[in-house]
């Protein structure tokens, strides 16, 4: 027999309680989890752009720079961080 008479006879609302909260937090950490990976999948194209010409020594990315719309003090701003 699986469960004995005094098994069945005890009040188990507490312990389904514990079980139905912790079942809630992990439920709803999974559920961050998945907005969080929806929401920022990848570097989008402008930010990849940003990212190489920061790679460049000053010179060469003050040249580049100088053919895209934001002016050269962004791109050296932007290589400080």
């Amino acid at each position: 027999m699986l469960f004995n008479s005094e098994f069945l006879k005890k009040d188990h609302s507490y312990e389904l309680g514990i079980i139905l909260s912790l079942l809630s937090i992990i439920t709803l950490i999974i559920s961050e989890l998945i907005i969080l990976k929806i929401s920022n999948p990848f570097i989008f194209a402008d930010e990849y752009y940003y990212l190489t010409l920061v790679r460049f020594s000053y010179c060469p990315m003050i040249y580049l720079s100088s053919l895209d719309v934001h002016p050269p003090l962004y791109y050296i701003i932007l290589k400080s961080f």
